[in-house]
């Protein structure tokens, strides 16, 4: 997956986080796959024929959106 950075409004981005779902269909299951500076990451040990929810996180001093 890859992003563009947001507008940060003044505050840097520290961090990113990444989320991704076990692909059961219930998307409020979510574990933490990726955290860090980088603006992509290969989710890996993905199924083939399942339907993924991802959802990202950008951090900086004034919180998490």
């Amino acid at each position: 997956m890859r992003w563009t950075p947001p507008n940060d409004n003044g505050s840097p981005i520290g961090a990113y986080v990444l989320e991704c779902d076990d692909g059961s269909g219930d998307a409020s299951q979510f574990a933490e796959v990726y955290r860090g500076r980088g603006k992509q990451f290969t989710v890996s040990k993905l199924q083939s024929s399942t339907c993924y929810a991802l959802r990202l996180a950008a951090c900086n001093d004034v919180g998490t959106r």
